[in-house]
């Protein structure tokens, strides 16, 4: 089940992660791949993983999946209930 938090919340991360590191995390959240971001984005893999790297760090999350659910779950207000 999935509830409303806070609809109109800023994003918490956006106050942790450089505007790059949104940038990066943005593009994951959509299903984008580190090389299709890098490809996008101009860069090259190795900055792509190692934003991912510092964007787990910054966030407490172990998976490129959990920082990318906590992304989404503070943009769209929502949180899953347990």
């Amino acid at each position: 089940m999935i509830r409303c938090v806070n609809c109109n919340a800023q994003l918490r991360v956006s106050g942790i992660l450089t505007p790059r590191q949104l940038e990066v995390l943005g593009l994951a959240s959509q299903g984008l791949m580190n090389k299709e971001i890098a490809l996008r984005l101009g860069i090259s893999t190795d900055t792509v993983n190692n934003h991912m790297v510092h964007i787990k760090d910054s966030l407490g999350c172990v998976t490129r999946l959990e920082a990318v659910v906590k992304f989404l779950e503070e943009k769209w207000g929502v949180k899953e209930e347990k």
